[in-house]
């Protein structure tokens, strides 16, 4: 079951508006009818136009997620929370900001929080800059766990406008940087703005 709100002005490159998806999805096992979970997932995102005709726009995403009934075990890894990664919290690799397992691999978890803030710039028809800081983590509990290190990360993109959407270039680096586990700086790719 999905519910959502969208009163974005552009759906590829928002300026103003708002958007509210939140997504629920039960799952029972069909081998094992004990094991059971739902998957609740809430983002928010925020568009606000600094000043009229300056090309500046504030721009807020938050993602809150849960996985509730199974034990973090009995939820097949697909269906686990995971962040990190250029949709989530940049600066790291893909879905590595979470649970571990002793070889350093994500495990995912039962919940997720991780937000975004940035700051947007076009500077002509044709490109923009966008300066951001993300954060948030992914816990093995079903509710965010205090104890839980969240993870930064910070950085700057080009966009490209195109026709179909702009084309979109960060770099970022982790702000709290794990030693042995996360890279110096991350590189993202890809068409429309991170959120």
């Amino acid at each position: 079951v999905e519910i959502g709100a969208d009163y974005r002005d552009d759906r590829m490159d928002p300026q103003r508006g708002y958007r509210m998806v939140n997504r629920l999805t039960p799952f029972v096992d069909i081998h094992d009818v004990g094991t059971w979970f739902i998957k609740d997932e809430l983002t928010l995102s925020w568009f606000i136009p600094l000043g009229e005709g300056s090309g500046y726009t504030l721009a807020t995403r938050l993602h809150l997620g849960v996985a509730g009934g199974a034990s973090l075990a009995s939820i097949p890894a697909d269906e686990r929370m995971y962040a990190g990664g250029g949709g989530s919290i940049r600066g790291y690799a893909y879905q590595e900001v979470g649970p571990l397992d002793e070889n350093g691999d994500p495990t995912g978890g039962r919940s997720v929080t991780d937000w975004s803030i940035e700051l947007r710039k076009r500077l002509n028809e044709q490109f923009g800059l966008v300066v951001f800081v993300d954060g948030g983590a992914a816990h093995e509990s079903p509710w965010f766990d205090f104890g839980d290190s969240i993870q930064w990360g910070a950085g700057a993109g080009i966009r490209y406008y195109t026709p179909i959407g702009p084309l979109r270039f960060d770099v970022a680096v982790p702000i709290n940087r794990r030693e042995d586990i996360d890279s110096s700086v991350q590189f993202y790719i890809s068409i429309g703005q991170a959120f």
